[in-house]
């Protein structure tokens, strides 16, 4: 009987092995595919500067850019403004972790809460974080808690969102059940209320950190905050073009290695979710 029984699961089981197989075949291809796409688009830039389309006075061309990226990285002022941008990045990004998540649970465990809140929290969404550095600058300067009071306002509210969103996912039989077992509210945002918005949050910690990092370097050039956006600004103001775009070229790669990392952590701490197994 158990050898019948192993017959017919062993197509199922071949099946499942294929298709566990299929992404990594593909893999090499879709690299390769990226790769072809960077460095087409690299070609375009240095075409239309060498072509003289754009002034190389307004763009810099790649390869003048990567003949200055040894001389940033190996400065020690470089590593300095980096650990500014990062720092205010860190701390931005867990102090919205620490407001919003709380209270979008707590919102979005309660119907009548979330319908009044709603409107108020869009409406503060649509203010543009950069509207707010005359006030930031007023208040704090030119100063790391200048820089964090926008990276705060912009990214807490897509995390807010994703946590209430969360907390009205679970099923209403699930929260007739728990009623009836009388469990503490403790108890009930823990097994119940946490589990199931958990995949939301992390998506939403995603957008944040993407966000924060952002408004981070944004921060810096307008408000001149220490960091890696103040620095791409000074070298705006002396007209030194190629070391800005390749201060401007390390923050997009530090912007999409950030991304890359909370891609592959989500899925890797989400991966009990069906939304995120792959």
């Amino acid at each position: 009987m158990s050898s019948a029984t192993d017959l017919a699961r062993a197509p199922a089981r071949r099946d499942r092995r294929r298709a566990a197989r299929a992404p990594a075949r593909r893999r090499p291809a879709v690299l390769a595919l990226r790769a072809a796409f960077v460095l087409a688009a690299l070609a375009a830039w240095q075409l239309v500067v060498v072509t003289g389309a754009i002034s190389d006075d307004a763009v810099a061309a790649p390869t003048s850019v990567a003949r200055e990226l040894p001389a940033i990285l190996s400065d020690l002022a470089f590593w300095s403004a980096a650990w500014d941008t990062v720092r205010t990045w860190g701390i931005g990004l867990l102090v919205s972790m620490a407001l919003a998540i709380p209270i979008g649970l707590v919102l979005g465990s309660s119907d009548l809460a979330y319908r009044m809140s709603r409107f108020t929290i869009d409406f503060l969404r649509t203010i543009p974080p950069v509207a707010l550095i005359p006030l930031a600058l007023l208040l704090y300067g030119a100063t790391l808690q200048m820089a964090l009071l926008l990276v705060v306002f912009g990214s807490t509210g897509p995390l807010l969102l994703q946590s209430m969103y969360g907390a009205q996912q679970v099923d209403p039989q699930l929260r007739d059940v728990v009623r009836g077992y009388l469990l503490r509210r403790r108890d009930v945002a823990l097994r119940l209320v946490l589990p199931t918005a958990a995949p939301f949050i992390a998506t939403g910690v995603r957008i944040s950190a993407t966000m924060s990092l952002l408004l981070a370097v944004g921060a810096e050039y307008i408000g001149s905050a220490p960091g890696l956006g103040a620095t791409i600004r000074v070298y705006e103001q002396t007209s030194n073009i190629p070391q800005m775009y390749a201060y401007i070229v390390v923050c997009a790669g530090l912007g999409a290695l950030l991304n890359l990392t909370m891609m592959r952590l989500e899925r890797r701490i989400m991966a009990w979710a069906p939304s995120h197994r792959s």
